[in-house]
């Protein structure tokens, strides 16, 4: 009698189990073009959708008799049989089709560090203007990415899909040579490069006409001649200095 009441005991855990597995189970909200990936074609299940109900039929011999097509909104097509209702009975429900609304796009324009350049909504992609690129010291703009879609929202009365749009730069390289054009005599700027990297220092008041310190010339690498010029000042004096370049190294 003991073992009895056990076994009844685990059956009834067991049942409850199922129960709240069944209860749990998400339904699907499926737009058409989503809908229409569950056409049983490469493993895929089978779907049909009846008045905005979704229905499993990945298993259903009678629908195979049908000779209708998955993945498809059949609500007029199913109709046409004549025990549709009770068919329909049959089948387990997986989620429901969401009405065919109209898609917007939000693109979100990514400077090179990933920072938000600019956030706009497009009624379609044909639209799609880009904005002014951002300035980067040493870096030259290339081109925008292909838009990326990161999420899909649906909305009352449209579906907003989220696209991010990067944005390409390359390295802008000096060499020894053409940096020493760059010597701030005679009205031209004045450059300077410091651990490889080229500033400019053509406004700044410590070097006016390029010189700093009436022996320090613009137009050259400084690297060596500033670190053991006993300068006052920290290297922070210039590398917070505008960026224009980075030393080739050929």
């Amino acid at each position: 009698m003991k073992k009895i009441a056990i076994t009844a005991l685990i059956l009834f855990i067991f049942s409850c189990s199922s129960v709240d597995t069944e209860v749990e189970k998400e339904m699907l909200q499926l737009t058409t073009e989503e809908l229409s990936e569950f056409d049983g074609q490469n493993g895929n299940e089978s779907y049909i959708a009846v008045e905005g109900t979704i229905y499993d039929v990945t298993n259903s011999i009678e629908f195979l008799s049908f000779n209708l097509e998955s993945g498809k909104d059949l609500s007029e097509e199913i109709k046409q049989i004549s025990s549709w209702e009770e068919f329909l009975q049959s089948l387990e429900i997986v989620g429901t089709l969401l009405p065919d609304l109209p898609i917007r796009y939000e693109i979100t324009f990514l400077g090179k560090n990933g920072e938000v350049v600019n956030k706009e909504v497009y009624e379609n992609l044909d639209s799609l203007t880009f904005p002014l690129t951002k300035t980067y010291g040493g870096y030259r703009f290339v081109k925008w990415s292909e838009p990326v879609e990161i999420s899909e929202e649906v909305l009352d009365t449209y579906i907003l899909q989220k696209l991010n749009v990067s944005s390409e730069y390359e390295k802008i390289y000096m060499t020894l040579e053409e940096l020493s054009q760059y010597d701030g005599k005679d009205g031209k700027d004045a450059y300077i490069c410091y651990e490889g990297v080229i500033y400019d220092v053509t406004n700044n008041p410590s070097w006016p006409n390029g010189v700093h310190r009436g022996f320090i010339n613009a137009g050259q690498d400084v690297t060596e001649l500033f670190k053991n010029s006993g300068a006052p000042h920290s290297s922070a004096n210039i590398t917070n200095l505008p960026i224009v370049a980075f030393l080739s190294e050929e």
